[in-house]
């Protein structure tokens, strides 16, 4: 089982000031705010979102990048555990369902199944 049919939906930056960075994100870059909650913003970067989501001191320095699946998580799931793949499954209320990756190296990256509108 492969991604073949996701696309890059997301990229996002794991912050310390979640007030900066939305500053610097949408008045700096000029990015359109989609979306602020407490701990978590999503902004319009033009057929990508860029998210940003609050951590403690330095949890977390690398971006993150989430690939779409419109369906199949369980199943994508199950592959990585078999192939000895450290996994995560997460239900972000607002996003939908996410998968949590971590690389050989220790890097992360996200599955993204949307919400069902």
């Amino acid at each position: 089982m492969v991604l073949t049919s996701s696309a890059v939906s997301h990229i996002w930056f794991l912050v310390e000031d979640l007030d900066a960075a939305i500053r610097f994100f949408g008045d700096v870059l000029g990015f359109r705010l989609l979306e602020a909650r407490p701990k978590a913003a999503r902004f319009d970067a033009n057929n990508l979102t860029i998210g940003l989501y609050q951590v403690e001191d330095g949890e977390g320095a690398s971006p993150i990048v989430t690939f779409r699946i419109e369906h199949g998580m369980e199943g994508f799931h199950a592959f990585l555990r078999e192939k000895g793949v450290k996994t995560k499954a997460v239900d972000m209320d607002f996003i939908g369902k996410v998968l949590a990756v971590e690389d050989p190296d220790g890097h992360l990256l996200w599955v993204h199944q949307p919400k069902s509108e």
